[in-house]
């Protein structure tokens, strides 16, 4: 009965309507299969909301980081419609900020852990189409946590930092930027956190709390760490 019921309602559609209707989804679906050639690869969301219900924005840059393991430095995703390009690497973004900075030396709109950048304009980044009004992210963490890149990247070792003739490895890490748009300040900013920490660490001995456990570089991201300074014994 269900079955009569529905072959009733179809027949009672003109053939007109019907073929209005069927060409709209066709050329709907042409349209979204044409605006997503050539663009990177990457998760395929909801409709329209894409995969904005997906996202943690705690651990966004771990989730980006895990989707990079899957579909390369370059990635692509949806979310409410707008179009994201995800950078996972500090190659791809040298060649974003530093060869093509005429399409991508616009300033960062956010100072988080994934700077944004808007394009106004159609342009390509490796092999793959960046349509306009795509979003631009740059993934600190994943870039700094390249294997390519960073010997046991998950380790401290502040000292992969600099090279064998006592020089800091150039672009590396790229926390002020890089390119022609990169952080006015960085020499400054560097001068006093050597100041700062080494006046710290000259007079105080730094510990966790007692019984607190260790956080991991995933947990420091987005926790809280408590210090005991004790000061040091004067000669």
């Amino acid at each position: 009965m269900h079955l009569n019921t529905i072959f009733d309602a179809i027949n009672a559609v003109s053939p007109v309507s019907l073929i209005i209707a069927l060409s709209t989804i066709f050329i709907t679906i042409a349209y979204l299969a044409l605006k997503g050639r050539g663009v990177p690869p990457g998760p395929v969301g909801l409709p329209y909301f894409g995969y904005w219900p997906f996202i943690n924005n705690n651990y966004f840059h771990l989730k980006l980081d895990e989707m990079k393991k899957r579909y390369g430095d370059i990635l692509s995703f949806t979310c409410t419609g707008r179009l994201y390009i995800s950078l996972g690497s500090i190659k791809v973004a040298r060649e974003a900020f530093i060869t093509k900075a005429e399409c991508f030396g616009d300033r960062m709109l956010s100072y988080s852990a994934m700077g944004h950048i808007l394009k106004n304009e159609e342009t390509t980044l490796g092999k793959y189409r960046i349509p306009k009004g795509a979003v631009l992210l740059l993934n600190f963490y994943s870039s700094h946590h390249d294997n390519e890149l960073y010997e046991e990247p998950e380790k401290f070792n502040p000292s992969r930092f600099i090279q064998t003739e006592g020089k800091r490895k150039k672009d590396s890490p790229i926390i002020f930027g890089l390119g022609k748009r990169s952080c006015v300040g960085e020499g400054y900013v560097l001068m006093q956190v050597f100041l700062i920490i080494s006046t710290l660490i000259q007079n105080f001995q730094l510990s966790l709390p007692e019984g607190s456990k260790k956080l991991s570089i995933e947990e420091f991201a987005t926790s809280s760490l408590l210090v005991c300074a004790t000061p040091r014994a004067k000669n």
